[in-house]
């Protein structure tokens, strides 16, 4: 794209347009030996051209690479600023804060009949569990997947078995984070469209893919040479009965928080560079000296310091100098930038906190500037990450199933269905109501447990309701109550 400024096209620098990661698709049911290198050539070729760009480009985006910085200004090369306001960055911070600024929890989901006795066994597996993804920093590394995730819309990570465990580890696994620019899956042409392979590779001297490609039932180590011609190095057994890469993703277009802002952020950039070249250019005014003798030497010497020279001719008025100036409204283009800012907040989500609008007490502050449409956003995008966290949790529960250490008994009894994922924000708003909705929950029969996980105060309400079961005596649940009396029924 280009405009034209006084005859001459100056580039505008605009983003590529991304319509968000697609998925790799191959011909094939199954991936084996008679076929693995043709469909990994497939892929790989579907990677690069699909997503792999894209993926580069917006995490070079977030961390300040953006494209005014390769801005060329044919008029006046020498005052060309390049200002870049990184309002990606705001945005990817802002939603990695407020989504996910507290720890992942995993808790009990369901209860049977007799809640107080069921938790108490049921928990031990969960807490354990929980213990293990602590040992394994996942709280750490969920971050780094978050900011994948919100950058590129996808993120990668695997489980493995540990080979070594020491006396101090309890988790049988080791949790991995990959680069989403490097990674990818393979699905096949069913309805669910399955992964049929998880791939992973890294590239020597920037040239040469080296490939490691895991199926449920086989791990192919491939070298690919220049031009690409993989073959298979090594083959071995995948022991853990599943493929163990895990795609993240931030919704189903798998597209960035503020990709469909691309254009937007540009502009930014371009009016806050313009901005900083009109000032320039006034102070650096050239001087018109007209109808005044000067020699050459002189007038290169003047043309050099941005003076022009001109002549009237015969009856020449009198001599002048002035100089040359136009300077930019720099209120208009503050009405401009502010507008700009606005529909990229409106565009991403998220909330304009410079301003107050109401009160700071309970849900006024979860309501005021845009905090409303910020938190219809994260509600939007949890449901789709507890989905990708439970297929990390059947690698993991794989791995457990098939390792034989002792005291994992009480993992091996879960089931997927009897943890809930609990993302955690805005704990301690409205404080009181919420201790009042417990204590009329508990008071009117409701099950300690249940009241705990509803009235969203704690991050882990497994964890307080367990340390709370010795103050909970006076709600304990009676093997002897008669519902047909007529005091319970009442």
């Amino acid at each position: 794209m280009a405009i034209r400024v006084n005859g001459v096209n100056e580039p505008v620098i605009i983003s590529n347009s991304f319509m968000g990661r697609k998925d790799i698709i191959v011909d094939a049911e199954k991936i084996d030996e008679s076929n693995v290198l043709e469909v990994l050539y497939k892929a790989y070729g579907k990677h690069l051209n699909y997503n792999r760009n894209a993926i580069t480009f917006l995490t070079d985006y977030e961390k300040g690479k953006q494209p005014i910085l390769n801005r060329v200004k044919p008029v006046r090369p020498e005052i060309n600023y390049k200002i870049t306001e990184n309002h990606a960055s705001e945005v990817v911070d802002f939603y990695k804060g407020y989504i996910f600024g507290n720890p992942i929890a995993y808790t009990q989901h369901s209860l049977e009949e007799k809640p107080t006795k069921t938790v108490e066994n049921s928990t031990v597996g969960i807490s354990l569990l929980s213990k293990m993804f602590l040992e394994e920093c996942k709280n750490a590394k969920d971050q780094e997947l978050v900011k994948d995730i919100l950058t590129c819309g996808v993120g990668y990570r695997m489980l493995l078995p540990k080979t070594n465990k020491s006396r101090w580890e309890i988790s049988p696994f080791r949790l991995i984070q990959l680069d989403p620019a490097n990674t990818f899956l393979i699905r096949g042409k069913g309805i669910d469209r399955k992964p049929l392979a998880g791939v992973t590779y890294y590239l020597d001297n920037d040239t040469i893919p080296h490939f490691t490609l895991y199926t449920d039932t086989d791990v192919y180590y491939i070298d690919g040479e220049a031009p690409f011609n993989p073959k298979v190095t090594k083959k071995a057994d995948n022991g853990i009965g599943v493929q163990p890469i895990v795609e993240y993703k931030l919704n189903s277009d798998k597209m960035g928080i503020f990709e469909k802002a691309l254009p937007v952020l540009d502009a930014i950039n371009l009016c806050t560079s313009d901005r900083l070249n009109g000032l320039a250019q006034y102070i650096q005014s050239f001087v018109w000296l007209n109808n005044v003798d000067i020699d050459k030497a002189d007038l290169e010497s003047l043309i050099c310091n941005m003076f022009l020279l001109t002549k009237s001719g015969d009856g020449a008025a009198p001599a002048s100098v002035q100089y040359l100036a136009s300077n930019l409204n720099q209120q208009s283009e503050q009405v401009l930038k502010d507008d700009l800012y606005e529909t990229l907040l409106r565009i991403t989500g998220v909330p304009n906190r410079e301003g107050n609008t109401g009160g700071d007490t309970g849900q006024a502050v979860i309501l005021r500037n845009g905090f409303a449409v910020a938190e219809s956003k994260a509600k939007s995008m949890e449901p789709i990450f507890e989905a990708c966290e439970r297929e990390l949790l059947t690698v993991a529960f794989n791995i457990i199933d098939r390792d034989n250490a002792q005291g994992l008994e009480e993992i091996k009894k879960l089931n997927l269905s009897d943890i809930d994922i609990k993302i955690s924000r805005n704990r301690t708003d409205d404080i009181l109501t919420k201790l009042q909705a417990l204590n009329l929950g508990l008071n009117s029969g409701v099950a300690p447990y249940d009241m705990f996980s509803t009235i969203g105060l704690f991050d882990d309400p497994d964890k307080v309701y367990t340390n709370s079961l010795p103050y909970l005596a006076k709600w304990k649940y009676d093997d002897e109550v008669n519902v047909n009396d007529p005091e319970v029924a009442v």
